[in-house]
């Protein structure tokens, strides 16, 4: 029985810390397109020194956006694929 609600435990703890990744990589990644996006024109120059940026890029890696309901999956995505094109161009 101990067992039993340990394991439970674990997987209520692992759904929560989920539901605060996504949430914060949401938050993260608004607060950088606002601070550097700007009529539809991304600040390409300053950007790519904004540590922000590496960080949400692991984050992408990391959160499993197939248990996401259909519509925040749908935002993760946008926003990763928006991240991901403005590192590749301030890469290169």
């Amino acid at each position: 029985m101990i067992k039993l609600i340990a394991i439970l435990l674990s997987i209520c703890l692992t759904v929560n810390n989920f539901a605060q990744d996504i949430s914060s990589f949401f938050s993260k990644t608004n607060t950088l397109l606002e601070q550097y996006v700007s009529a539809g024109k991304v600040d390409y120059h300053n950007i790519k020194n904004e540590s922000n940026l590496a960080e949400l890029i692991d984050a992408i890696a990391k959160i499993d956006h197939t248990s996401l309901d259909k519509t925040t999956q749908k935002a993760f995505l946008i926003n990763a694929y928006n991240l991901l094109v403005i590192q590749q161009l301030t890469d290169n």
